[in-house]
């Protein structure tokens, strides 16, 4: 689905708890560029144990 912001989103999501960040960066990126609202579930997402809470992970997702 790489016209699909949602879908990369996702995608982009188990790439990071598969252990893969840095291959999930260039999809975080392009779904932030398409549709900003995205980076603010990031934390929540931390919060919820959806997304490692490392602090290190969180910023590089949100600045990717």
């Amino acid at each position: 689905m790489p016209h699909n912001p949602e879908g990369m989103f996702w995608f982009a999501c188990t790439l990071v708890n598969a252990g893969q960040l840095a291959a999930a960066l260039p999809y975080f990126g392009k779904v932030f560029a398409a549709q900003p609202v995205w980076c603010e579930l990031v934390p929540r997402l931390a919060q919820a144990g959806l997304l490692p809470g490392e602090p290190t992970v969180l910023a590089a997702i949100v600045k990717a």
